[in-house]
């Protein structure tokens, strides 16, 4: 099973100065070539081994339980990475005093994407264990595929900046009382461009995780649980039975 979660952050900063006479003519162009960068860092994988097969089942996943809504179904296991996003955008503002207008224009773009990932296995598990390894190995697919989704939408969300800088990277010129209208309208068009990939990846993401969460995948593993890893940790099969028996007395 696994968790994700998102946080999205935005800041804008403006560099303002007057025009002078020699853009007469067309004074309402950049002065620099755009940059744009997308900073990802990812922290190395982070291993919680407190918590109990309870506590964990009663954390919420995106994953719908393969046996049912109201089926009851117990998590060793669980991965989540978190995925936080901060763009920061630096415009110019030029003025041109004769029209009283203003000219505003995207000068740098930087996309930072921080990456935590953390998987859960349930203490009643031995580290090293049969049955630890099998519930990790299945964790790490989660991460894995969630590695190559997010990899393939930063590439987009880069793709679809660099086409919103090639045609709408300049705003105005307009009467200067619209300043801030512009600098505004900006600021909603570049979190949007953004806003529109990272919802595309969310969806994504739900329909590949939810494939190593199948009904199929969920039985492969409690069947080779049961045949191979209870035989090799019978003390831990038995463990697990016993807290098992317990719940459901409940």
């Amino acid at each position: 099973m696994k968790a994700f979660s998102f946080f999205i952050f935005f800041a804008f900063v403006c560099l303002f100065y007057p025009a002078s006479a020699s853009y007469a003519a067309s004074w309402c162009q950049p002065d620099t070539q755009a940059v744009l960068k997308i900073i990802p860092k990812e922290e190395p994988v982070k291993y919680i081994h407190d918590r109990s097969f309870f506590d964990l089942s009663k954390v919420q996943s995106d994953t719908v339980n393969p046996y049912g809504r109201h089926q009851l179904s117990h998590t060793f296991g669980l991965a989540h990475r978190q995925f936080q996003l901060e763009q920061r955008v630096d415009y110019k503002i030029m003025t041109w005093p004769r029209t009283n207008e203003v000219c505003v224009w995207i000068d740098k773009i930087d996309v930072k994407v921080d990456l935590a990932p953390t998987i859960y296995i349930a203490r009643e598990y031995d580290r090293g264990s049969c049955h630890y390894n099998q519930v990790l190995t299945h964790e790490q697919e989660h991460l894995r595929v969630d590695r190559e989704v997010t990899s393939k939408y930063l590439g987009i969300i880069e793709q679809e900046l660099t086409k919103f800088l090639q045609k709408n990277r300049i705003y105005g010129p307009m009467r200067a009382s619209m300043q801030n209208t512009l600098s505004a309208k900006m600021q909603r068009d570049v979190s949007n461009a953004i806003n529109a990939v990272v919802k595309e990846m969310e969806k994504e993401r739900a329909v590949k995780q939810a494939r190593i969460d199948s009904l199929e995948s969920y039985e492969a593993t409690s069947k080779y649980i049961t045949e191979v890893c209870d035989k090799q940790n019978p003390t831990i099969a038995q463990r697990c039975d016993q807290i098992m028996k317990k719940i459901y007395r409940r």
